[in-house]
């Protein structure tokens, strides 16, 4: 009898090897394909083929991770996504850029959330309506009206019993700026994503997302310093006096702020004593300077 189920527990080993291997082979041609339709997209000429190739790479990406065991799969031979999961392991949000002609950016994102009580996984699609959203510091956003960005960090926030997880964003604008963008994003009790949250204690006001915006020649560090339990960002000035509220403009001047976890806000602290690396996103995503020389 305990050779009978010994040889059966080696025969249901095998049988789960062999159907694990199978299902990484799928994945991978499944990647290649992905990766090639992504290539296209960053070589395009023009924005309408460009528009044409990444909607190809989105709808075959979007069946990709609608079957059983994408989750476990790292996309890792994509060029120019990010692949991110929150620490707690309840998400995944994989994102990237569409670099147009005028050296704007359309930004895509499908999140895998883990539904509670199952093995199952949601996923939605983030729309990019960043172009339409006015008063963006103050608005709650949801899947269909996305504050769109490249993701290089998530941070989990306990707060009262709920759960917000900051995000740390890129978002290359136009020819003139750069954008770095700090997002919260929260889940209902029907496992639906919202973005924004008064979780930021500024000195007179309390954003539900922060967003620096500085030119588009510089770099600016937006790093989480998990020692420090802060967030630690260059502070931004002006060239000049008079040139203020002109973003364009905007350098940084030497000096560091950050953002303290305290009680589940982010509260604000001036002139930190600290010198910080670079960011994941600190170099453009997709450089359009170089996007724009291939395409003469």
């Amino acid at each position: 009898m305990r050779t009978t189920l010994f040889i059966l527990t080696i025969i249901i080993s095998t049988s789960c090897i062999s159907q694990d291997k199978e299902k990484l082979k799928i994945f991978e041609k499944y990647e290649d394909s992905l990766a090639t339709l992504r290539e296209l997209t960053l070589h395009a000429k023009s924005d309408v083929k460009r528009a044409e190739f990444n909607q190809a790479f989105l709808s075959v990406f979007k069946s990709i991770l609608s079957q059983d065991a994408s989750y476990e799969f790292n996309f890792n031979d994509i060029p120019a996504i990010g692949d991110l999961r929150s620490p707690d392991n309840a998400f995944r949000m994989i994102t990237w850029n569409m670099p147009l002609n005028n050296r704007t950016h359309k930004y895509f994102c499908l999140l895998q959330v883990h539904v509670k009580g199952s093995k199952d996984y949601a996923l939605y699609e983030l729309i990019d309506k960043s172009d339409e959203i006015t008063r963006p510091l103050n608005r709650q956003l949801d899947h269909t009206k996305w504050f769109g960005a490249l993701y290089s960090d998530i941070i989990v926030v306990k707060k009262k019993g709920k759960t917000y997880y900051t995000l740390l964003g890129w978002d290359g604008n136009d020819q003139f700026t750069t954008k770095k963008i700090i997002e919260v994003l929260y889940f209902t009790s029907s496992n639906k994503p919202k973005f924004g949250a008064q979780i930021f204690k500024l000195s007179k006001r309390s954003p539900r997302r922060i967003i620096f915006e500085y030119a588009e020649e510089v770099t600016m560090s937006l790093k989480w310093e998990e020692k420090r339990n802060q967030i630690v960002f260059d502070h931004l000035s002006p060239t000049e006096d008079d040139l203020k509220g002109v973003r364009m403009y905007y350098l940084p001047d030497m000096s560091f702020d950050a953002l303290e976890l305290q009680k589940g806000n982010w509260v604000y602290v001036s002139d930190v004593d600290i010198r910080i690396k670079k960011g994941k996103y600190d170099e453009h995503y997709n450089d359009p300077k170089q996007l724009k020389g291939s395409e003469k």
